[in-house]
């Protein structure tokens, strides 16, 4: 359960130490400012692993934006898996502003719902289809991993915060691209570039789009965050099988005998 507090100074009222202490533990003002240009969406963390044994999602700490507000999770979280086949979604319910007595808060819950909606008070963190017999899995081996059918967690389609108001991609989408990328053989200087911004910082929207629409030859347009994915991949492909590495040759010098 995501719960942030912030005090309200009423006339009237007692001062109490756990307003003090949440004055001073909430610099709220610092992260307005930050991400005052950004859009909604996750802002850092909320990744996830899987304990298999005890069939449980495990979500780490993030920071969220949703209408403009910041909301945070410092603890560690445990999804129970769901226990039907079906195409799920884990989601932030989020509410923005509600007062208390004391207190100006704002929560979140998690829900792990089958389908693919999202409502405006709901934030995607992850989706995935589980089917009976086959274990969840988080573990990519190439970078068409990230959207398989069955069974492993998509982070793909979460909207990820950003100056552009749809947010962009997952720094670790981007990042599994561009190191998969450095790897292919027909990789021209301007594919470097590209994906050596993957490998270093989230990368925006629009230059995800702009590198799509030049190596497409195509016209600007909106892509979903899914059309990304299958943009980017499709480019991979084209750029031929990984280098491979041979041995390298040591070249001596060609003895002279002068008799």
């Amino acid at each position: 359960m995501l719960e942030n507090k912030y005090p309200l100074f009423k006339k009237n009222e007692i001062l109490e130490k756990e307003m003090l202490d949440l004055l001073r533990d909430n610099p709220m003002e610092i992260y307005n400012l930050l991400y005052m240009d950004f859009s909604d969406g996750i802002v850092n963390g909320f990744n996830f692993t899987i304990d298999s044994e005890r069939k449980l999602l495990i979500m780490e700490p993030g920071i969220l934006k949703h209408n403009g507000k910041i909301f945070w999770e410092k603890e560690i979280t445990e999804i129970p898996f769901p226990e039907q086949e079906d195409h799920y979604v884990v989601k932030y319910k989020l509410n923005c502003c509600s007062e208390e007595k004391k207190y100006y808060k704002r929560s979140g819950e998690i829900i792990t719902e089958a389908g693919k909606s999202i409502h405006e008070d709901e934030l995607e963190l992850l989706r995935f289809i589980l089917r009976e017999g086959a274990e969840l899995r988080e573990n990519y081996e190439q970078f068409e991993d990230l959207v398989r059918e069955y069974n492993t967690i998509q982070i793909v389609d979460r909207k990820y915060s950003s100056r552009h108001k749809s947010g962009t991609l997952d720094p670790r989408v981007t990042k599994f691209w561009g190191l998969e990328a450095l790897e292919r053989e027909n990789l021209n200087p301007e594919d470097f570039i590209f994906a050596a911004a993957c490998i270093n910082n989230p990368v925006e929207r629009e230059i995800i789009s702009s590198y799509i629409n030049r190596k497409k030859r195509v016209e600007t347009r909106e892509y979903t965050n899914r059309e990304l994915y299958e943009e980017l991949n499709d480019i991979l492909i084209k750029m031929g099988p990984r280098r491979s590495i041979g041995v390298k040759k040591i070249y001596r010098p060609e003895k002279i005998v002068v008799d």
